[in-house]
């Protein structure tokens, strides 16, 4: 996938620049979420816990909840691939009864933000120029790889002569 930015005039800063980073990011979420949701029909998520390095934005969680119209949750600890490791490791050597339970113990919710129904409505037309922004740009994108070799990189023209 490459990036565009569309509608770009000289009155965006660099903060622009980033959070439209963090918006087109939210709006792929939005995207895996509307895909889950025609497989699984009646799908419905009631909060979603946020790990890794972008849990701990409060801009982009709140940017994210926004645009999914789903509180993100952060967690305690987001490092939770380490301690589901030493847990299933303790309980494979008898030090832990009960993964789940153990986990819980470990492992809960910090704090939520919750979507802001005054910006759902405004996300939700930006999303969908997003989504059929890509549609629309993929052939164009396919067309300027043509021709093109290896990531991009155009074809050096080499003369014997």
């Amino acid at each position: 996938m490459r990036g565009s930015w569309l509608g770009l005039n000289w009155s965006h800063r660099n903060g622009h620049m980033y959070r439209s980073i963090l918006e087109s990011i939210a709006y792929e979420y939005q995207g895996y979420l509307a895909t889950l949701k025609q497989l699984i029909p009646g799908l419905h998520f009631t909060h979603v816990n946020v790990v890794g390095g972008g849990a701990k934005s409060e801009l982009f969680n709140s940017i994210k909840a926004d645009v999914m119209n789903v509180p993100y949750t952060t967690l305690n600890n987001s490092d939770t691939a380490t301690v589901a490791t030493a847990v299933i490791a303790g309980y494979g050597v008898g030090f832990y009864p009960d993964i789940a339970d153990t986990m819980n113990r470990m492992v809960y919710p910090h704090s939520t933000v919750a979507p802001n129904p005054h910006h759902i409505t405004n996300y939700q037309s930006y999303a969908d120029c997003y989504h059929m922004l890509v549609e629309k740009l993929t052939p164009i994108y396919k067309a300027m790889d043509e021709g093109r070799g290896t990531f991009g990189h155009s074809h050096r023209v080499r003369s014997d002569s």
